[in-house]
């Protein structure tokens, strides 16, 4: 979708310019150049010290809420819960450490209520961007994924080889956000264009349904961020012990 509160994108953006620059020690930086100005083996621990310090400012996950919310609204409602964290992504042309190998979160344990909200700072397509297997071909390939779990099999890399065909980038731009499934496949591949990848992306999921394992629980995982009145009612409610009427 396009977004309207570009209030805030830019916001976003020039914080995390600002940032980068003063860690780097440079008076002008655009971010699809990130990689001519600091090494693979140091893009890490940048991209670390950007992302914790972007996640210890109190403004930062509201106004990162405030630029999907029209959607998240229709989409999974108006009592949300939100990952209590936003992650950064950093990918440099040739960099084959940034690469995420292709999964499903609610395989891992995380609620498949849940939605990715994937917010690029630059211009991505191809392999600057992420892949993701269409719902249409889903089904499918997460049905063959026991065969090729098996001993000798090539696992979840010899799947992707076999949909290699099936897969879609996302082609999004700057001033674009994105809410996708983490249900249905998707990663991204080593970036052979010559520019530099940055995007956001955080998860939200309906305030009350169903956190499916220990680690990815309401106050571990997620906080909440949008309780209406019924709710806090609902939860907070006395009720009389041994009442004898």
């Amino acid at each position: 979708f396009d977004i309207e509160e570009k209030k805030e994108l830019s916001f976003l953006k020039s914080f995390v310019v600002d940032l980068s620059k003063k860690k780097l020690k440079i008076k002008k930086l655009d971010l699809n150049n990130l990689h001519k100005h600091i090494s693979k083996k140091d893009i890490n621990s940048f991209r670390l010290s950007i992302f914790n310090k972007a996640n210890s400012q109190k403004w930062f996950a509201k106004k990162y809420y405030k630029i999907f919310k029209k959607y998240l609204d229709i989409i999974v409602g108006n009592e949300l819960a939100m990952q209590s964290q936003v992650n950064l992504s950093i990918q440099m042309p040739r960099d084959k450490h940034s690469v995420l190998p292709m999964h499903a979160d609610s395989f891992n344990g995380e609620s498949p209520f849940e939605v990715v909200a994937w917010l690029p700072l630059v211009d991505s397509y191809l392999d600057k961007s992420m892949f993701i297997v269409p719902k249409k071909y889903n089904k499918k390939y997460v049905s063959m994924m026991a065969k090729f779990s098996k001993m000798g099999k090539g696992g979840m890399s010899k799947l992707k080889k076999k949909l290699k065909n099936n897969i879609k980038y996302i082609s999004i731009n700057y001033n674009q956000g994105l809410i996708f499934s983490p249900n249905y496949l998707h990663g991204n591949n080593e970036n052979l264009q010559r520019e530099t990848r940055w995007s956001f992306n955080t998860r939200f999921k309906s305030l009350l349904s169903p956190y499916t394992s220990d680690q990815h629980t309401l106050g571990k995982f997620y906080v909440p961020i949008t309780m209406r009145q019924a709710t806090i009612e609902g939860l907070t409610v006395n009720l009389p012990k041994d009442f004898d009427n």
